[in-house]
């Protein structure tokens, strides 16, 4: 197994200099981080997570893991995360689409001191695992069911719930879902509370009012099939979106077919608020807690790990409804 030295001596580089590049601190210039990291790369070398942690018991390390739908679409997860952890002298690793049980291997190797993990997959074994690491863990925007690991979570059931329930005290009986076509925890819920809401009403939803699409695809692909499908769908007169992008393009689209908002059709967003305050019109949307979620998450980390607080925290924050002009209240209300 390769080792410093060996990283050293192949790049033409001091010891020191090795150590700087890996832990990424002190000054070097971008050629001389190039050489060393081909140089590690050549060779195999990987960091000695455990011995680099003998003398004081911890790495400094912090993993935050996330999907790449929550990194991509709520940027200020990270940014409010990552700023806080570097403030206590963590260095942050981001792992991005990473499974459970890698994570897990990683625990092992005695990378981290601590982690944030978001909206995992659904892997009860690899969680069980991790827990029995017994390193502070935080699971954020995503309940687990097991009571001994702390989670903040938000409450995207009654998202769904609410928004659905607005559109039909406001007379509308037809209400077009739109959300997301893989495993995605937020928009299952939201659709969850969109069903509820319904059954609680005595209305029967139909299948083709439920529309979901993966994001993967091309844009103008995804906006061709969403079209095609809002046009072969029955007559409705309400679409609830789960986040700002499905509402930025519901606008559009319905835009495109010459639909007005909220006269032909009333649109109500889940999402934040700062996401969608400058549609027009302005649309009544179901704010989700986002920001506030990443502030618990990495507070409660950080005091876990420096002040010993091992008390398990589930924290549900709740949502709230703010309206807009994107609904209309037609005179028939349930």
């Amino acid at each position: 197994m390769a080792t410093i030295k060996d990283v050293a001596k192949k790049a033409n580089v001091s010891i020191a200099t090795v150590s700087r590049v890996i832990n990424a601190r002190g000054k070097y210039s971008k050629e001389v981080e190039e050489r060393v990291l081909d140089a590690a790369k050549s060779l195999n070398y990987t960091i000695n997570f455990r011995a680099k942690g003998l003398k004081t018991g911890k790495t400094g390390v912090i993993a935050i893991s996330i999907p790449d739908y929550y990194k991509i679409h709520y940027p200020e997860i990270l940014t409010t995360i990552v700023p806080h952890l570097s403030s206590k002298d963590f260095h942050v690793d981001l792992l991005v689409n990473i499974r459970l049980q890698k994570i897990y291997n990683y625990i092992k190797e005695g990378r981290y001191d601590g982690l944030i993990i978001i909206s995992p997959e659904q892997d009860d074994r690899a969680i069980h695992n991790i827990i029995k690491e017994k390193i502070p863990t935080i699971f954020a925007y995503k309940e687990i069911e097991r009571e001994d690991v702390s989670t903040v979570s938000i409450d995207f059931f009654q998202a769904g719930y609410l928004a659905t329930k607005h559109l039909i005290r406001s007379g509308h009986k037809s209400i077009v879902f739109v959300g997301l076509d893989y495993e995605s925890y937020a928009s299952n819920e939201i659709e969850r509370g969109y069903l509820f809401a319904h059954d609680e009403y005595g209305i029967q939803y139909r299948e083709e009012n439920i529309l979901k699409f993966d994001r993967s695809e091309p844009f103008n692909l995804y906006m061709r099939s969403l079209k095609e499908l809002i046009k072969k769908s029955l007559s409705f007169s309400a679409v609830l979106t789960t986040d700002h992008l499905n509402a930025y393009i519901i606008l559009k689209l319905l835009y495109v077919l010459g639909l007005k908002i909220p006269d032909d059709v009333s649109v109500v967003a889940c999402g934040e608020r700062s996401k969608l305050r400058y549609t027009i019109p302005d649309l009544t949307t179901v704010i989700l807690p986002i920001e506030q979620t990443a502030i618990l998450s990495s507070e409660i980390l950080v005091n876990a790990l420096l002040n010993n607080d091992n008390v398990v925290k589930r924290i549900k924050l709740m949502v709230q409804i703010s309206e807009g002009k994107s609904v209309l209240k037609r005179l028939t209300k349930i």
